[in-house]
């Protein structure tokens, strides 16, 4: 690489993400790519010029808010977890967890306010 080192520690999380085709080529040339690129490459979500920045951090905030802070909470470590499962094992765990959180307390108040066709209590706005 241009510094006569490799990017060994980033790359634990970046391959999975890159893939080995992508990580080949820009681990061997140190290329330097934008916020396009990162989408293209599926280390970010979006891109957005640097003036709507705060604006689309907001409107995630927003959109991640109106879930219920515990099943947000959860999906991350279910999108963390499933992956690395057989299919026969990840469909046992997400049998569990589905039920583990349809029975909690704001499972129930979820599917109340979806029924009443109002925003469940933990949405403020």
């Amino acid at each position: 690489m241009k510094i006569g080192v490799i990017p060994a520690v980033i790359s634990v999380v970046c391959l999975r993400k890159l893939g080995v085709h992508h990580g080949m080529r820009l681990f061997i040339t140190g290329e330097r790519f934008d916020g396009n690129d990162a989408v293209r490459y599926g280390l970010a979500h979006r891109a957005v010029p640097a003036a709507a920045l705060t604006d689309a951090v907001q409107a995630e905030i927003e959109a991640i808010c109106l879930g219920g802070p515990n099943a947000v909470t959860e999906a991350k470590k279910l999108v963390r977890a499933i992956p690395e499962l057989s299919v026969e094992e990840a469909f046992k765990v997400a049998s569990e967890w589905s039920l583990r959180l349809f029975r909690s307390e704001e499972g129930a108040e979820g599917m109340r306010a979806f029924r009443e066709k109002r925003k469940p209590n933990w949405v403020t706005k």
